[in-house]
């Protein structure tokens, strides 16, 4: 924090550190100034504390906001990872405008906090939260494919000549083609989740109405927010199946 100076100095550090909280509510999260945290070990005065639940992961985030003329040492950096650690926080931001000592980079290192300025703040956080995003997206379509899958009994194998072949039947109370197209539908997101994760845009997204064309999207935001929404869809009509 900063509140140790002039009056003068303490204002224009509050008004970073709002500032700074502004933007995480923007974004909509639950956001705490001056707030008081536990940890394990001993309760910690956090400067901006983010909460936040993003495609269905759980997030806690401690924001510490360093309105110095001189650049930031290991020290600090050090300090925060340790507060992020006490209270069980995913990530520590450090935000400071007058840069940061070599040290205090190299202490980053393979660690979950990243140093920033205020006006880079955006991006960083933003190209977090996608990425969180696109890790959720996965594993919900994962658990959505295999419950659909459950929606069948466990198929058997038959022969025709040398040719192998297995069936399957919907359980009774299953509504097996609108089973069948979800899991059409889970398998296109799934192509495009491993796509994104190789950055090799545009990805597929979704079939059109016909159910022939692929709808494509150009970037990482529009496809984590569309797949998100797809899946909330897919999810509802899976919930309304009612094997007997």
């Amino acid at each position: 924090m900063n509140k140790s100076g002039s009056a003068s100095e303490t204002k224009n550090w509050k008004l970073y550190q709002e500032e700074a909280a502004r933007f995480f509510r923007e974004l909509g999260c639950i956001v705490e100034t001056d707030a008081s945290v536990q940890g394990v070990r001993a309760r910690h005065d956090i400067d901006v504390w983010v909460r936040f639940a993003r495609f269905g992961i759980q997030q806690a985030w401690v924001i510490e906001c360093k309105l110095w003329d001189r650049r930031i040492p290991k020290e600090k950096v050090l300090a925060l990872k340790a507060i992020v650690e006490d209270v069980g926080a995913d990530r520590g931001i450090l935000i400071a405008e007058s840069g940061h000592q070599r040290g205090a980079l190299a202490a980053t290192s393979s660690t979950n906090i990243t140093l920033t300025a205020l006006k880079d703040l955006r991006e960083s956080a933003k190209a977090e939260l996608l990425s969180l995003g696109l890790s959720a997206i996965f594993e919900r379509s994962a658990r959505l494919k295999q419950g659909a899958h459950d929606l069948f009994d466990r198929g058997s194998w038959s022969r025709d000549g040398e040719l192998y072949s297995i069936t399957s039947r919907p359980k009774p109370g299953v509504d097996g083609n609108s089973v069948i197209r979800a899991i059409g539908a889970i398998g296109l997101l799934q192509m495009g989740i491993e796509q994104a994760q190789l950055g090799d845009f545009p990805v597929p997204l979704r079939f059109d109405e016909s159910g022939e064309k692929v709808i494509r999207v150009q970037d990482l935001e529009m496809f984590v927010t569309s797949a998100s929404s797809i899946l909330d869809e897919l999810e509802e009509v899976l919930a309304s199946q009612r094997p007997q």
